[in-house]
């Protein structure tokens, strides 16, 4: 009996023992297990730690850059992870409502993905709204690139294209039509609708103050926008118009009058390649020419011949020969031109002297008489025109 009851208790002591040490390898794997898990929950927050970025350009220190009163100003950024992972930005600037910061299209976005210890160039514009000057900070805020980034308050997330707005200029001639605003470096293409009477000579692209920014020729319609609001000043220009030509596509038919001296001969010569007037003989002559209509002259601005005096006889030298012609409108033919407002004289001596007269006509509005006049100085001369041209004012 005696035996029996001390193998039972060798038993208990037995199960006690063995339930001990499950005990101890239970608390032990515990620990290790809480040892494990605290390592993994410290290398996440390792992991998930801040993730930096450096900002450099010109003008920018510290992060910050100070833009002048009422000014515009362009700035390149480039914009490096400091990350050994991929991972998403944003850039933005601490809250100034004093400015407006944009970007332009001609490099990376302010926001995306960024590969690890990669960097990207930003180019952003900063419009200063005040009339004193003012500095902003700039910064990115990262994240990760399955994660949406929500910037921190106090933050303005710069996201927005720069676009400034296009307005035209009213002018004498005709109308432009082109959109209301443009993005900075895009392509500003604008149509034009001449009135009757005149066509398009280019335009002039200005600021908001009137400076000229770029002047476009009579085949340009477009310009790039630059990084400010701006007014396209159309030109338009009155139709010149041909009221003598070598073709005969003159638009008139010209009277003459000989009022002193020899006799002198005119009209079309040889192949109407010119239309002449000469003298053969010796002595004084003066003679008028004139159109025989009228012309209203509001929308020209010069009344224009090209042609050339020569010697009938090659015994007269240069120097001393020569002639004086005129050109000149009038609203009357009997005191043919000189006596008249807007002549021009043209003195030369030589054989083939081309010479071009000109008038200015800009101030005069209503109907005139064009014409011109050429006198002799006692010897034979010669007088052949080429071209006579009314030319259109040009209005901007």
């Amino acid at each position: 009996m005696k035996d029996i009851l001390q193998r039972k208790v060798s038993k208990i002591y037995a199960v006690i023992a063995i339930a001990v040490s499950l005990l101890c390898l239970l608390g032990y794997f515990s620990y290790a297990m809480f040892t494990v898990s605290e390592t993994k929950e410290n290398a996440l927050s390792i992991v998930t730690g801040g993730l930096n970025y450096t900002i450099m350009g010109t003008g920018v220190t510290n992060n910050r850059i100070t833009v002048t009163a009422g000014s515009n100003q362009s700035v390149t950024l480039t914009v490096t992870s400091q990350n050994d992972i991929d991972s998403k930005y944003q850039l933005y600037y601490q809250n100034n409502s004093n400015v407006d910061v944009y970007y332009l299209e001609s490099n990376e976005d302010p926001f995306g993905t960024m590969e690890a210890n990669g960097s990207i160039r930003i180019t952003i514009l900063i419009k200063n709204n005040a009339s004193s000057s003012q500095t902003i900070t700039l910064g990115v805020q990262g994240g990760y690139p399955a994660n949406d980034i929500t910037l921190d308050s106090g933050r303005t997330a710069v996201d927005e294209v720069g676009s400034f707005s296009v307005t035209t200029r009213s002018v004498t001639g005709g109308t432009v039509t082109v959109s209301s605003s443009a993005q900075v470096g895009s392509t500003v293409t604008f149509t034009t609708s001449p009135s009757s009477g005149f066509s398009y000579y280019g335009a002039t692209i200005r600021d908001s103050s009137g400076s000229t920014l770029m002047t476009l020729n009579s085949s340009t319609k477009s310009f790039t926008m630059p990084s400010e609001d701006v007014v396209v000043s159309p030109k338009w220009k009155y139709n010149d118009l041909k009221v003598m030509s070598l073709d005969d596509s003159h638009d008139t038919t010209w009277t003459s009058n000989l009022t002193d001296g020899a006799t002198m001969s005119w009209g079309w010569v040889n192949d109407r390649s010119y239309y002449g007037a000469s003298i053969a003989t010796t002595g004084n002559a003066r003679r008028g020419f004139w159109t025989s209509k009228t012309y209203n002259l509001t929308h020209y601005a010069t009344f224009e011949m090209k042609a050339y005096e020569y010697t009938t006889n090659s015994s007269y030298s240069a120097d001393s020969y020569h002639i004086t012609m005129y050109a000149g409108v009038s609203t009357s033919t009997s005191s043919w031109p000189h006596a008249t407002t807007g002549y021009v004289q043209a003195n030369g001596a030589g054989h083939m002297r081309y010479v071009t007269l000109s008038v200015n006509v800009t101030n005069f509005s209503g109907n005139y008489y064009l014409g011109f006049e050429i006198l002799s100085n006692s010897h034979p001369f010669g007088c052949n025109v080429t071209h006579a041209t009314l030319y259109g004012r040009v209005y901007e």
